[in-house]
């Protein structure tokens, strides 16, 4: 995916999750993070290949369990998570969506995610991108702002989403 698609997914899919306008900005800039590592500051490729390690679902989740730890045990940081959470927000949106492409992602080793929904630089990038756009925004406006219910629903399922993970650091610490 292009590097405009990718900031477009990741703003319309971080404004729908918070409607925070810095989380946003954070996760829209850190949504290119997999592509600037490969390609680098003179935009080129600078590994044997694009979509490597820098792509890998198994190596973004080993480094935000890392971030959580560290966070969780030492930091315990609101201002550092206000960075942190939108950085691997973007990162993770940006391998969602090449996931979604011909060539996908890779897990781990020679396995990989290969939706193949879409072709770099096609026509069918440009209207994958714009459905989760629309999907995105869609979400927010008409499911979650408008309808108490089911905005009620999130925030519960929010709550215990985040219960979940500190329960978990909490059996982990125990054993420290």
């Amino acid at each position: 995916m292009k590097w405009i698609s990718h900031k477009a997914t990741a703003a319309a899919v971080s404004y729908a999750l918070t409607k925070d306008a810095v989380f946003v900005f954070i996760a829209t800039v850190a949504s290119v993070i997999p592509d600037s590592i490969e390609f680098g500051p003179a935009g080129k490729l600078i590994f044997k290949k694009h979509r490597g390690l820098s792509h890998s679902l198994v190596f973004w989740f080993i480094l935000f369990f890392i971030y959580l730890t560290i966070d969780y045990l030492y930091i315990n940081s609101t201002n550092i998570r206000k960075v942190m959470f939108p950085l691997f927000t973007g990162i993770f949106i940006h391998l969602f969506t090449d996931a979604l492409s011909v060539s996908g992602i890779p897990i781990c080793g020679k396995h990989k995610i290969a939706a193949k929904f879409y072709k770099t630089s096609s026509f069918s990038e440009f209207l994958c991108a714009t459905i989760i756009i629309i999907l995105a925004i869609g979400i927010r406006f008409f499911l979650i702002d408008n309808t108490f219910i089911l905005k009620k629903q999130f925030l519960i399922l929010k709550q215990t989403i985040l219960s979940f993970i500190n329960h978990i650091f909490s059996y982990f610490y125990i054993f420290h």
